[in-house]
């Protein structure tokens, strides 16, 4: 994992994300797990990478990572009215995601 330029996630990163489940120890494990992805897997550009780091954190908090729920939920919540509202607002026409 920490194997120079090839390395999947670096020990300051590592450091970091550890840092914050002491802060959260009363969390729920998968919430601890899906943010553990987002700051780890995400950052990584090759899929196998995500993969392999995706599973590694199922494996060890026991938990299962749903990135599309996730990020469905997400854009819900916090991007559904910007698309929605923002055109209007700058009087361009409908964005349309594709």
């Amino acid at each position: 994992m920490f194997s120079g330029k090839d390395s999947t996630i670096t020990v300051r990163d590592l450091l970091k994300w550890a840092n914050r489940i002491n802060k959260e120890s009363n969390s729920e494990l998968a919430v601890i797990a899906l943010e553990g992805f987002l700051v780890l897997g995400e950052r990584s550009r090759n899929t196998q990478d995500k993969m392999f780091i995706k599973q590694t954190l199922e494996r060890h908090f026991k938990v299962i990572i749903d990135l599309d729920n996730f990020y469905e939920q997400y854009f819900d919540k916090y991007l559904s009215k910007v698309f929605e509202t923002l055109p209007k607002e700058l009087n361009l026409p409908k964005i349309i995601m594709s």
